[in-house]
């Protein structure tokens, strides 16, 4: 594919982004959901660690929601921020999924 695209006159710049990149999007995408959902799964070694301190310099989202639903006795607020990382995170993955498939498409 990099030989016809030199062959037909592509530069480097459209080499790059119309054979390189779409060979790799599928990794890229699958790579950047699995850094997407393994970064909210540190709660253990935060907790261990840490404990979220000194202060809260160590403090990631799913610290503070136990720290807010079971330490502060905040169980509404906890659970809200519950669900919100859960539709962010839904909708980061939608993003991610419908950007591949796009972009695969335009091919």
């Amino acid at each position: 594919m990099f030989e016809a695209a030199r062959v037909d006159g592509a530069s480097a710049w459209q080499e790059l982004r119309h054979v390189m990149l779409p060979m790799m999007l599928p990794a890229i995408a699958v790579t950047l959901l699995f850094r997407l959902i393994v970064s909210f799964k540190v709660f253990d070694e935060v907790y261990l660690l840490t404990g979220g301190g000194p202060g809260t310099a160590t403090e990631v989202l799913s610290f503070t929601i136990y720290r807010r639903f079971f330490t502060e006795d905040r169980m509404g607020y906890g659970s809200a921020i519950s669900v919100l990382t859960l539709f962010a995170l839904a909708l980061l993955i939608l993003l991610v999924l419908y950007g591949s498939r796009r972009f695969r498409k335009e091919d």
